[in-house]
């Protein structure tokens, strides 16, 4: 792996490093959903229930352990099962997570074009490095989002348990989905933001005002009471409209896009700042109330204020409104 200060850890050991929980949290909330398979693991280091193993972790020392007295060398937790030996050979399917080996991470790169010319979205942990020789050839013409973290994440050693600490390099979570784009976008974000999930409400609030208690002496009416003034109104379903382009659209309702970007302008200050929706409506253009199909329906996920590099918006950085769709 290219480090930009050069260090003293072994490369084989640096290739079995493994992802902190709480960059993992932070990738699996950016992605939009959780992660099904991780393609790089080791049943200490790996991130999902099912995983993918490097045919080196069959040393001799391991497959002494294959005896039936013998099982708790593989340290298999009753949940994990390993689906594939040799990811660089094998399919992965769609939602994969990957934080690959250090020396071949070029390998793995290539690997993942491979299955996002298969339809198989995923996101992959990476060395930041937007200027060398490898993330040129290898990220930049393929990645959709580079999600940029606020400083480094450290990592567990191969035990899955141990802290290392004094990382020296910087990583980026890098999406990976199916659609081409001229540039991938680089977005912003605060490690950790995967930790504070809001929970999703109901989509109306109930009402705090008690209806009035009905005397026991008093006889029953047949006539309907007149409304109270003091009764709360029906509550009306709350919406933001969101009308886009024929690209985006299409984007959102594939699932591909995961975020729908606003320039942080007074008037999306006003509309969206310490507001809560309960939907969000996704237009194409502007559609006729019965033009369905030109209408997308979200619940309201929240919305962040990031900095990014889109082409959309020129060549320069902006800060946006980010705006979770899917």
């Amino acid at each position: 792996m290219a480090i930009l200060v050069k260090s003293s850890t072994d490369s084989g050991e640096k290739d079995r490093w493994a992802t902190q929980h709480g960059c993992f949290n932070d990738g699996q909330h950016l992605y939009g959903r959780p992660f099904k398979i991780d393609v790089a693991a080791e049943p200490e280091t790996a991130k999902c229930d099912r995983f993918m193993v490097s045919p080196d972790w069959f040393e001799w020392s391991r497959l002494d352990t294959l005896s039936p007295y013998a099982q708790s060398g593989f340290n298999l937790r009753a949940e994990q099962r390993i689906v594939g030996f040799d990811s660089l050979h094998c399919d992965w399917e769609n939602d994969w997570w990957c934080n690959p080996p250090f020396t071949l991470k070029k390998q793995f790169l290539i690997q993942a074009a491979q299955q996002v010319a298969k339809g198989f979205s995923g996101m992959m942990l990476l060395p930041y490095e937007p200027l060398s020789g490898w993330w040129l050839e290898f990220v930049k013409p393929f990645a959709t989002v580079i999600y940029e973290p606020d400083g480094r994440y450290n990592f567990y050693q191969a035990d899955g348990v141990t802290k290392k600490h004094g990382v020296n390099f910087g990583s980026a979570l890098v999406l990976f989905t199916p659609h081409a784009v001229m540039e991938p976008a680089r977005v912003g974000f605060s490690r950790g933001v995967g930790n504070n999930v809001p929970t999703p409400k109901s989509d109306a609030p109930k009402s705090k005002v008690k209806a009035p208690k009905r005397k026991k002496d008093a006889p029953k009416s047949k006539e309907k009471a007149p409304k109270h003034k003091k009764d709360a109104p029906k509550s009306k379903i709350r919406v933001l409209n969101l009308p886009v382009k024929a690209l985006y659209f299409n984007e959102i309702k594939a699932g591909t896009k995961i975020d729908e970007y606003r320039l942080q302008t007074q008037y999306w200050e006003k509309r969206l700042v310490d507001r809560e929706f309960d939907e969000i409506h996704i237009k194409l253009g502007y559609p006729k109330a019965d033009e369905h199909e030109r209408i997308l329906i979200r619940p309201w996920q929240g919305v962040v204020k990031s900095t990014i590099q889109h082409n959309h918006f020129g060549t320069e950085s902006v800060d946006v409104f980010a705006i979770r769709v899917n």
